[in-house]
C-alpha cells in the first residue's frame, strides 16, 4: 500500500483514542483497518494478540517511566538482574535461555550493569571459558526497590478485577503461553 494513501483519520482517531486510555477502542479500529486491507484476517485471533501486546507494552512503559528510568535502570538490565536474583549466579547462556534473548545482548547488558557495579562476574567453576553472574549487593537493594514498585503497581492495576476474574485471566494466559510456545516449535 503506498504510504501517501493511507487516511490520514484512521491515524488521527488512533491517536484521540490512544490520548483518551481507550485501548479497546484502539484494538478494534486497528483490527477493522487490518481486516479491510488484508481481506482475509481473522478478526478475534487478531484482536487478541493487538490487546495482548498493547497492555503489555502499557505496563513495560508505565514501569520504565515510573519505576525503573527514576532508578537509573532499563527494563532489559532490570530483567536480567532480576533472572540472577532468582537463579543465584548464573552463566550468561543460562542467563539468555531464561530471558528469550540471544548470548550477544545478554553480554552486553551485563557489561553495562558491570561498569555500573550492579552485577558481577566471575569464571565458571566448571568452565573456565564461561563468565557466571552474580548481583552485588547494591544491585539486589536496586533490585528489590524496584520489583516492590512493579509490584505496587500491579497490584493497583489489578483492583480493577475480582479475584476470581484475576484467577481466569491467570489460567487463560497460561494457556495461551503454552499454545504459543507449542505454535513456535512446530515453526522451528
Amino acid at each position: 500500500m503506498n504510504p501517501k494513501s493511507v487516511d490520514n483519520g484512521v491515524k488521527d482517531e488512533m491517536i484521540r483514542l490512544m490520548d483518551k486510555g481507550n485501548v479497546a477502542a484502539f484494538v478494534d479500529l486497528a483490527t477493522r483497518e487490518g481486516a479491510q486491507r488484508l481481506g482475509s484476517l481473522d478478526e478475534t485471533a487478531h484482536r487478541l494478540i493487538l490487546m495482548i501486546l498493547r497492555v503489555g507494552d502499557l505496563i513495560t512503559y508505565d514501569n520504565m517511566v515510573t519505576i525503573l528510568r527514576p532508578l537509573g535502570l532499563t527494563s532489559a538490565g532490570h530483567y536480567l538482574r532480576w533472572v540472577i536474583w532468582l537463579t543465584g549466579p548464573i552463566e550468561g547462556t543460562a542467563a539468555a535461555k531464561l530471558m528469550g534473548a540471544s548470548r550477544a545482548s545478554v553480554s552486553g547488558i551485563a557489561n553495562t550493569l558491570e561498569r555500573e557495579g550492579l552485577i558481577g562476574k566471575v569464571p565458571s567453576a566448571k568452565d573456565g571459558r564461561a563468565m557466571l553472574l552474580s548481583l552485588t549487593d547494591r544491585g539486589r537493594k536496586q533490585l528489590e526497590l524496584a520489583m516492590q514498585g512493579i509490584s505496587n503497581s500491579a497490584g493497583a492495576m489489578l483492583n480493577a478485577l475480582t479475584k476470581q476474574e484475576t484467577a481466569t485471566l491467570l489460567s487463560l494466559l497460561e494457556k495461551v503461553a503454552t499454545a504459543t510456545i507449542a505454535n513456535s516449535r512446530t515453526r522451528s
